[in-house]
This record gives structure tokens, sequence and C-alpha cells, in this order.
């Protein structure tokens, strides 16, 4: 038999539940700077328009009892016209503070993820962090919308009602009222302290549902050649059952709750009825049968509540895990120094706790070359490219851009002088031109033709029905694989970097392509440091400089044609399984 402390465990919140509750409570509240008095604009209409609907329900009660004047009736009517204005301006005003918070939410996501990227997405599903952009947030909207005006609604109504019913009808009534409404507050009150815990495993269990969901349709094509879509079926019941186990317990407590509330508003209303001279007893009793929608005002967003605040927390965890790098460089470029564009000195990295990925590199890159990184799969060439582009930093040695340290450059100089494009590239959901002009706003339709040109597509544009304002599909259907690729080039060209780093960007086009699109770069763009990884050796000229990788190193460094002199080189190797 559990022992009482084990039962208190499973049934009483800790102080820390409590506690992160509060906390992500005076989280959201920090950042509601410029909508407060909107948001107590909406209480405040809540407020008077609940007011106004005990007054009605009791003139009209009046009315009845007494046989009042026909005047009265007039008075039934304006106030329920003004009972209408305030309303309107309660959710006008409540969803108006709703949606600010929540697209200010999202853009601190954004800018978050921003900050964060690449590694953000390194061991993160692309779908759990949609989920957590959309999803997530508009659950917020419970907290900006529907609490804070209920909760003072259902406080400040019913006691300003208590004070009317002791002075007009006599305080035995509001002595009744009273503790009637402490008990419809205190129920869904205790009630969230319970489901707290079981709504953050449910926010958590909501996220795997749509993360799966979300694989399984960019997969669907993978899914369906395999014939997996049976394993994918049960995965996501099985995901479904884990979900439901957990919302069970929630429900059946929400259910409960509100038998407790039922019964408290019949059982107060018998017990009104039964005291005193008629009139007094049926008004007390009307005036507590209006009291019932602003007390469960709190009863109606409790649930609701809680899932807003799991989602509100795992949007704080991704707002402010700290970016892998730091922006606080200061220092501007000096373009006159002579040193190799790139040098890297004795850089050591890995990615959190795993194995090294690089080891003792040390590289330079000098001014308007053009650079091939080689190796197996595996042997850290795009680790070294990201590295370079400053996607994390070395835990050992250093990455120098002009003789200048790279975290001494600030991230929006750095991110303009040196573009990465890589093997599968991404394109918006937008016109040809509006892809173009991604790093570059003010680039002319003349110059994004002569990009276009240098990579080879200017043919294939100018065939397109709308040329330039052609919309480009995020999933290429209207484009090819190379493309796609050639595209992603030119449109990082278009920012005039000072380094272009292709990862395998190259991959899909066919050897006579490639080399054109790397003849006009050269040509249109001498002054630009190219930084190429390939698996493609069989490809490179003879006179071209390779870098070897092998295992995280710089296994050999010079001209092709005469490392692949050696019978013996990684070079010659690489060559033959090419």
């Amino acid at each position: 038999m559990p022992s009482l402390n084990s039962r208190r465990k499973r049934w009483w919140p800790s102080m820390e539940s409590t506690e992160k509750k509060s906390g992500i409570i005076t989280w959201l509240l920090s950042r509601t700077q410029g909508v407060r008095a909107m948001w107590m604009l909406a209480a405040l209409s809540r407020i008077l328009n609940q007011l106004l609907t005990v007054g009605i329900i009791v003139l009209i009660g009046h009315i009845l009892l007494e046989g009042g004047p026909f005047v009265a009736l007039w008075w039934v009517a304006t106030l329920s016209l003004v009972k209408a204005l305030f309303r309107y301006s309660e959710h006008y005003c409540g969803h108006w503070v709703a949606f600010t918070m929540l697209t200010r939410l999202r853009t601190e996501y954004y800018n978050a993820l921003v900050d964060q990227a690449p590694a953000v997405v390194k061991n993160v599903d692309t779908a759990e962090i949609s989920e957590k952009a959309t999803r997530d947030i508009d659950r917020i909207e419970v907290f900006f919308a529907h609490t804070i005006p209920p909760a003072l609604s259902a406080v400040v109504v019913p006691l300003l009602s208590i004070l009317w019913a002791g002075f007009f009808l006599g305080w035995p009534y509001a002595g009744i009222i009273l503790m009637a409404s402490a008990v419809m507050v205190a129920v869904p009150a205790f009630g969230r302290r319970l489901t707290w815990k079981k709504a953050r495993i449910q926010a958590g269990h909501n996220a795997a549902i749509s993360t799966h969901v979300g694989d399984s349709i960019q997969g669907l094509r993978e899914i369906r050649a395999f014939g997996a879509e049976g394993l994918r079926l049960n995965q996501w019941k099985s995901l479904e059952k884990r979900a439901a186990k957990v919302r069970r317990p929630i429900h059946v407590l929400a259910a409960f709750r509100a038998a407790i509330l039922i019964i408290a508003e019949l059982l107060t209303m018998g017990i009104l009825l039964s005291q005193g001279q008629l009139t007094s007893a049926v008004l007390a009793t009307l005036t507590w049968v209006a009291l019932w929608a602003p007390l469960r005002g709190i009863d109606d967003f409790v649930d609701g509540l809680d899932e807003a605040l799991a989602s509100a927390q795992r949007i704080r965890s991704g707002i402010e895990a700290a970016p892998v790098v730091s922006d606080t460089g200061t220092r501007s470029l000096d373009y006159t120094v002579s040193s190799p564009i790139i040098a890297l000195e004795a850089v050591d990295f890995f990615y959190g706790n795993r194995a090294f990925e690089l080891r003792e590199i040390t590289l330079a890159f000098e001014r308007g070359s053009w650079n091939y990184i080689v190796g197996v799969s595996g042997s850290g060439k795009s680790t070294l490219a990201a590295v370079i582009a400053r996607g994390w930093d070395p835990q050992l040695g250093q990455v120098t851009f002009s003789s200048v340290p790279l975290p001494q450059i600030p991230l929006t100089e750095l991110r303009q002088r040196v573009s990465l494009v890589v093997q599968r590239p991404v394109l918006l959901e937008a016109t040809l031109a509006e892809n173009l002009r991604l790093c570059q706003p003010q680039l002319s339709r003349t110059a994004m033709w002569e990009l276009l040109k240098c990579v080879g597509l200017d043919g294939w544009a100018h065939e397109l029905p709308d040329g330039l304002d052609e919309v480009i599909t995020t999933d290429g259907k209207n484009m090819s694989g190379g493309q796609i690729q050639r595209l992603a080039i030119a449109r990082a060209l278009a920012g005039k970097p000072d380094v272009l780093i292709l990862d395998e960007a190259m991959s899909q086009l066919d050897e006579v392509t490639a080399c054109n699109a790397r003849e006009q770069i050269r040509d249109r763009f001498p002054h630009i440091t190219v930084i190429e990884i390939s698996h493609q050796v069989d490809r490179i000229s003879g006179d071209e400089r390779i870098v070897v990788m092998d295992g995280g190193r710089v296994v050999e460094d010079g001209i092709k044609s005469e490392l692949q002199s050696d019978s013996h080189s990684y070079t010659s190797r690489l060559h033959q399984r090419a």
C-alpha cells in the first residue's frame, strides 16, 4: 500500500512545478509592453458587460415580481445595447492583444533560430521546429485572449454583486453567494494545479505526433517506395495511444470538476430560495444565476491555460537557448592586408561530446584562388566548411579572415563576406527574382540575367512563361536538381562575397555544365576565393590545388597532378575509386 507521502507526491503538485509555472507566466507578462492598456480595457469591458448582465437579469426579475412600470422595459433594452458594445469591446481588445503577442513571439522565436543556426537544426527535426513556430505559439493565445480578463471578472463581478446583495437584499444572502463563489473559483484553481505536469507531458506528445506527421508527408515518396506505409501508420497509432493515456486523466478530472460546479450551482440556488422573504430570495437567486458566467470563466480556460503554459515553456526554451556562436565582434576588415583571406591554425573541433571531427587543421586560402577539398564520406569536409563560415567555433585553434579572428568580426559582415552553398539548397516559395534578391534586395533585373547567364540558366529562364517573375516551388517541381543547385550558386554570387564555399553544390551537374559554370565564375568574379568540396576527384584538372582529408585531418595538400604522381598517395586512391 503506498504511503501517505507517496500519495501526496502523486496528487499534490510540487513547489518546483508551481514555481516553473509562475516563472512562465512572469516570462509571458514581461513581453506585454505596449499592449497592457488594451489588455486592461478588455478586462474592464468584460467586467462591465457581466455587471450589466447581472443588472438586467435582476431588473427583469424585479419587474415580473413587483409589476414595475412599462418604462423599465426601455431600461432593459438600453442596458442590453450597452452590454453588447462592451461585449464587442472585450472581444476586439482581447484578440488584438492576443494576435499582437503571437506575432511578437513568432518574431522573437525566428530571431532566436537565426542566432542559433545552423546548430539549431543539427540534431533537431525541422518538423519539431515548425511545430513550435505554429501550433505551440497558437496555443498561447488562450493566455492572452482568455485568461486575465476572465480571471479578473471572476473576482470583481462577484464581489460587487455580493456587496449589492448585502446592502439591498440582506447580508445572509450575500454570505451564501460569497461562500458559493469561493467554491466556484477554488475548484478549477485546484484542478489546474493537479493537471499542470500532465499538460507539459501532453505538449511533448502533441509535438511528437506533429513531427511524425510532418516527416511522413515529406518522406511520402520514400515510404511508398519501400512499402513502409503500415509501419509509419502503426508508429503514428502508438504515439496517439501514448498521448491519449496522458489526456485521459486530464479529461476525467475536468469532468469531475464540472460535476462539482454544477452541484454547487444547484445547491446554492436551493439554499437561497429557502431563505426569508420571497422577493429577496428570488432576486438573490437571480443574482447567483447571473454570476455563473463570470465564475465559470476560470473553469472555461483552466485546461487550455495548462496547455498554453506548457507550449510557452517549449517556446521559451527555444528562445532562450544560447547561440553556439556569439555575435560580439566589433572589428572592421582591412582588405589591403596581403595575408591569405582565410587561414586555419591548428584547429580542433567536435560536436557536443562526440569524438573530434577535425584535428590539427592548418590551412590557408589565397585571395582569388580556386581550391578543392576532397576525401571519402565522413572525412570532415562539410564540417570544415561550416567552421570556415563560422557555423561553429573550434574548441582549439583559430580561423581568421584577412588576419582577423572570426569571433572578432560582426556576424552580419562575416555572413556578407563568406557565402556557403550546400548540396541540397532550399528555395523560397517565391518568384525567380525574389529568390535571387534574397541576399541583395536591390539587385537589378539586368544583374539577375547576368547571374543566370554565369551559371547557365539564362536560356531556361527565358523560356519560362513569366521569366524572372515565374514562381519557384519549394519542392522544386518546376526545376531539376541541377537547376536548383545553379540557382543557389547564382543567389550566393548576388551578394558579391569574398569567399564562396561550394559544399557538393555542383554534384547534380554533368561535367560539361559544371566546367562551364566554373569558367564563368572565374571570369566574372576573379576576386572571389572559391573553396569547393567535391567527391568527384576524377573531374578535377591536374593543375588545381586540392586538400585531401581523411578522419578529420588534412593528409595531403598540393597540386593534383603532383600528388597523383605518387601511386601510393591518398589522391591516387581517391582517383581510382571515382
